[in-house]
C-alpha cells in the first residue's frame, strides 16, 4: 500500500513536492518527503486535519534542509501508528524556515 500527498505552495511560497508513505516489510510507516524551491532547514509534519482544516501535529518528521538548487528530500520512519491509520484525515505541512515551526509554506493532503 502506498499514500501520498502532492504539496502545494500556499500563499505565493514557491515551494512545492510531494510526500510518499509506503509500509516497510516490518511493518514500519516510511514518508518520504521530496520538494523544490526551498532555502534553509525547514521543520514538517504529518498533521491531523487537511490542508483547509489545519489541525494538530500527529508525527514529527525529519527535517528538510534545501541545496544549492533549493531541493531537498527527507525521510522518516515510525513503528506507530500503521500506515491504513493516515487513509482518511491528515496531510503534510513544510513550514518555514528557522527555529520553531512557523507558518505552512507548502501543504497536501495524504491520499
Amino acid at each position: 500500500m502506498t499514500l501520498a500527498a502532492a504539496l502545494a505552495e500556499v500563499e505565493g511560497s514557491g515551494v512545492t513536492g510531494t510526500a510518499t508513505l509506503t509500509e516497510a516489510d516490518d511493518g514500519a510507516t516510511q514518508v518520504v518527503v521530496d520538494m523544490s524551491g526551498l532555502d534553509g532547514t525547514h521543520a514538517n509534519h504529518l498533521h491531523h486535519g487537511s490542508c483547509n482544516a489545519q489541525g494538530e501535529v500527529h508525527v514529527a518528521l525529519e527535517e528538510l534542509t534545501a541545496g544549492a538548487d533549493g531541493s531537498g528530500t527527507a525521510t522518516t520512519t515510525f513503528e506507530d501508528p500503521e500506515l491504513t491509520h493516515f487513509e482518511a484525515g491528515h496531510y503534510v505541512a513544510v513550514h518555514e524556515a528557522g527555529g520553531a515551526p512557523g507558518p505552512v509554506i507548502s501543504c497536501g493532503d495524504v491520499e
